[in-house]
């Protein structure tokens, strides 16, 4: 595929974009940065206390790496989705040539696959979450029974 003024316009514009709203969140993160790391300590009240507990928002570790996986699991889907798009992309531009419109449908189809596990396991995730946080809250719900595991 050749590089075209096109395309490299088109990069060049949301490396550009990349840029601009990269620098928005790292000067608000400089300006609320503290100075030295005493400053950071002084009027901390909360040792020896679970973590978010003084905010009234207190989470349990198990809680927050589930957390994370779901945002993980969300991230593979929009590449999945990316890759999909990339794919469609590829077939349209293939002017006919049965070797890239094949290249292009194996795209598809190992992006197809890929979502459906991401979605599988997004759902395995949110049912595991669910399940720890009854067992760690110690509340009932129709999807676990805390008290069938102890």
């Amino acid at each position: 595929m050749k590089i075209t003024k096109k395309h490299l316009i088109g990069v060049l514009f949301f490396f550009l974009l990349f840029l601009t709203y990269s620098g928005f969140i790292l000067s608000a993160l400089d300006a609320s940065a503290a100075s030295s790391l005493w400053d950071r300590q002084i009027g901390k009240t909360e040792m020896g206390r679970p973590f978010g507990e003084a905010s009234g928002d207190a989470r349990d570790v198990r809680v927050i790496v589930i957390y994370v996986i779901k945002v993980f699991l969300t991230f593979l889907g929009i590449i999945m989705l990316i890759l999909m798009m990339l794919a469609g992309f590829k077939w349209m531009t293939s002017g006919g040539n049965d070797d890239k419109v094949k290249e292009a449908k194996s795209m598809i189809k190992s992006a197809i696959i890929g979502f459906i596990i991401i979605i599988l396991s997004h759902l395995l995730v949110m049912y595991i979450g669910e399940c720890v946080l009854d067992i760690a809250t110690g509340a009932e719900s129709w999807l676990c029974n805390p008290n069938s595991y102890e």
